[in-house]
């Protein structure tokens, strides 16, 4: 969506995040936290004087019994998506270097005494050695909770609930702590952590620190895999011909702060001119883009379609319009779009389901081009409907992405390999395409 929600917080800094959806009973706190593992002592560490072969026992049984004796506390590291997994998108295949985004990171006191934390850290592994520390301090996480409570005051959490989706993983009923104390049934949220990852890097361990109010250490943390996601399906491209990835997956677009589509592309046409539209670009066929054939990237069925969206020129930039002015009226119209659920974001649209649960979606269709319904078959390259301008759009455009769901606000957003594409460089083989390529689908 080329007016797509731009995370509003991402200044350079990290704020709110996400999580797994809870089961119920599961989320134990672990001993582990407390007491790390240690070897049984067969020798005195200063003058090495034989210890009694049952001391081990001993020693053990009572650190045991201090570990119960201490004061409950459920400390918990989530993330969402992707508690068991997060993908990486490849950005340089030569230098073997990809991006990985962390959307939500909650750190969740379930019960027990409220937890002061100290700093969380995120360590890049490659294997078992660590590559990479990144690690944000108490004044990080007390700035970074006052901004969630401000943006919960204002409302913004509920209005833009499908990007921070917190009942998902944290539950109906868990808070939002307002510094860096996190209290039973509360949590600290950080979002949109840009991580760049090198080749060999497959997981991340993060962890939290904290001291109770006696002032002794909490710890808890999760590992989490960094994923190349299998792709099981060939898919091509949804249109025919030279097309600019306008925006895409890079760090730089708002798509990628954004987890329903944060691996999704806007397409758009590049007329004789060098540039998207005519004349003055105020009617939509004076885009070079407008009413293209819209193609079916993949063979699937069709699970929901949605034509009853107008297409207008009104939400075009007009030709004396400042680009203040232009950002400042397309949000006030965004937050009109999203009060009207997922027609009034997306937009006229299609989505297919394909093999192995993935769903592609069709978005900004133009008024009653769409020519298929929910319950046929499509194959693929079959023609369904036409680029246009409905939904969250601020020129013809057609937005398209891959998701784990048919739900466009709700789903995941999953990377893709695309085949049949030349580029500048000729033809490719399988390629995630990146902002700013010219492509074009044979």
């Amino acid at each position: 969506m080329l007016a797509a929600l731009h995370n509003p917080m991402v200044k350079g800094e990290a704020l709110v995040g996400y999580g797994r959806v809870p089961t119920p009973g599961t989320d134990l706190p672990r001993f582990g936290n407390f007491l790390p593992g240690f070897p049984y002592l067969i020798s005195d560490d200063v003058s090495g004087r034989f210890v009694p072969e049952e001391a081990p026992v001993k020693i053990v049984v009572a650190l045991l019994s201090l570990v119960l004796a201490m004061p409950a506390t459920a400390l918990d590291v989530r993330i969402h998506p992707g508690q068991d997994g997060i993908y990486q998108y490849e950005v340089d295949a030569r230098r073997g270097l990809s991006t990985v985004l962390i959307q939500n990171l909650a750190i969740l006191q379930q019960d027990g005494q409220p937890v002061r934390l100290t700093d969380v850290s995120i360590n890049l592994r490659a294997g078992d050695r660590v590559r990479q520390v990144l690690r944000f301090d108490r004044a990080d996480l007390t700035t970074t909770a006052g901004q969630m409570a401000a943006l919960q005051k204002a409302g913004v959490l509920d209005l833009y609930d499908f990007a921070f989706q917190r009942r998902q993983y944290l539950g109906e009923k868990t808070g939002l702590a307002s510094s860096e104390t996190v209290a039973a049934g509360t949590a600290l949220i950080m979002s949109s952590i840009p991580l760049l990852v090198s080749r060999g890097v497959d997981s991340m361990r993060i962890v939290a620190r904290g001291t109770d109010p006696e002032g002794k250490l909490v710890e808890a943390s999760v590992d989490i895999p960094l994923l190349q996601r299998e792709q099981r399906i060939e898919y091509g491209f949804p249109l025919r011909g030279a097309w600019l990835v306008a925006v895409g997956p890079g760090l730089s677009e708002p798509h990628r702060w954004a987890l329903n589509e944060e691996f999704a592309l806007d397409l758009v046409r590049i007329g004789a001119s060098g540039t998207t539209c005519r004349r003055d670009c105020t009617k939509l066929a004076d885009y070079a883009g407008w009413g293209a054939d819209v193609v079916a990237a993949a063979g699937g069925d069709v699970v929901s379609t949605v034509t009853d969206q107008k297409e207008t020129a009104e939400r075009l930039r007009k030709p004396s319009e400042s680009s203040d002015a232009f950002l400042k009226r397309t949000m006030a119209e965004q937050q009109q779009l999203l009060a009207r659920g997922a027609a009034g974001v997306v937009g006229n649209s299609v989505v297919i389901r394909h093999e192995g649960g993935e769903y592609s979606l069709y978005a900004h269709l133009a008024e009653g081009s769409v020519t298929v319904k929910a319950g046929e078959k499509v194959r693929k390259g079959q023609r369904i409907e036409k680029l246009g301008q409905t939904g969250n759009s601020t020129e013809p455009h057609l937005h398209f992405g891959i998701m784990d769901g048919p739900d466009p606000l709700y789903a995941r957003s999953l990377p893709v390999r695309f085949s049949g594409l030349t580029t500048m460089d000729g033809p490719q083989p399988p390629v995630f395409v990146q902002s700013g390529w010219i492509v074009e689908a044979r």
